[in-house]
């Protein structure tokens, strides 16, 4: 945490320092937990104090290890995070060691066995190909987190049942903003959900039929760290899907969640309770 983002070449006081665990699809299983939905992580981590701080956190809050492999000799990823305290934005540098990256013929069917949606972010390209295609051959869902661009992407997208993207991802896949650019991902290969988070300005999605949605988001005061907003808020969306709410209901929870997570430091810091989410955007639809 730091007063105001440093220029470059200057020196900057950190005002707090916090370490914790995170990445898209482990901080989304770990909110599923606390909410009490059965959660499994698939991927790797190194042989270091990061790695089992991760598997210690995550199973302490029941996600299934399990297919969390550690390996050997190797660093585990890891991301510096500078976040401005005058706004709550934050900046990301991250590490991506090979030696934990999943590779095409690693994964078998196995890791699906009991599942009723898979959850990707586009770590693990080939790999995470695999697994949505066996998925798709099962009838499994798949909730695709768009937000990086492997060369899978396009085939990922293409078997996703629920595409949520972040407004960097619209912007950069389509070249237009805003809810034309979703509209423009939904046209690629209509699905069941469309949809892109745009910070402030709320969330726009396309239904299977068509039909547009505007998602307001939430304001939070103060606004400590938007980390994990993103995270929370397709966390939330696996939640609505897997209790079987309409679209709309599961966006407005979404947004709630995601615009609490933005109350603590770190992906994982803010996570709130089903309780507290549902005082903020619960209700009726």
């Amino acid at each position: 945490m730091v007063e105001n983002y440093p220029e470059e070449d200057t020196r900057s006081r950190v005002e707090e320092l916090h370490t914790c665990g995170g990445g898209e699809t482990a901080t989304a299983m770990r909110a599923l937990a606390r909410w009490g939905v059965a959660s499994r992580l698939i991927g790797r981590v190194g042989q270091d104090d990061a790695g089992r701080h991760i598997r210690e956190a995550l199973g302490a809050d029941g996600v299934d290890i399990s297919r969390l492999d550690t390996v050997p000799g190797a660093p585990t990823r890891q991301s510096f995070i500078v976040v401005n305290r005058a706004t709550g934005m934050r900046t990301v540098f991250s590490t991506t060691p090979a030696t934990v990256a999943m590779r095409a013929g690693e994964v078998d069917g196995t890791m699906l066995d009991g599942v009723s949606l898979l959850h990707l972010d586009g770590s693990h390209g080939p790999a995470a190909l695999e697994l949505a295609r066996e998925a798709h051959r099962r009838g499994i869902p798949l909730m695709l987190d768009a937000s990086r661009t492997p060369p899978q992407i396009e085939e990922l997208m293409a078997l996703a049942d629920y595409l949520v993207a972040d407004a960097a991802f619209a912007l950069a896949f389509t070249g237009l903003e805003g809810a034309e650019g979703v509209r423009a991902l939904h046209r690629e290969r209509p699905r069941t959900l469309t949809a892109a988070t745009f910070g402030l300005a709320g969330c726009h999605a396309v239904l299977a039929d068509g039909t547009t949605l505007h998602q307001p988001a939430f304001s939070i005061s103060p606004a400590v760290d938007t980390t994990g907003a993103g995270d929370l808020f397709h966390a939330a969306v696996d939640f609505g899907i897997v209790r079987g709410w309409p679209i709309g209901r599961t966006l407005r929870w979404a947004s709630a969640a995601g615009a609490l997570a933005c109350r603590a430091l770190g992906s994982q810091g803010g996570i709130p309770s089903a309780a507290e989410v549902d005082a903020l955007g619960g209700g009726a639809e």
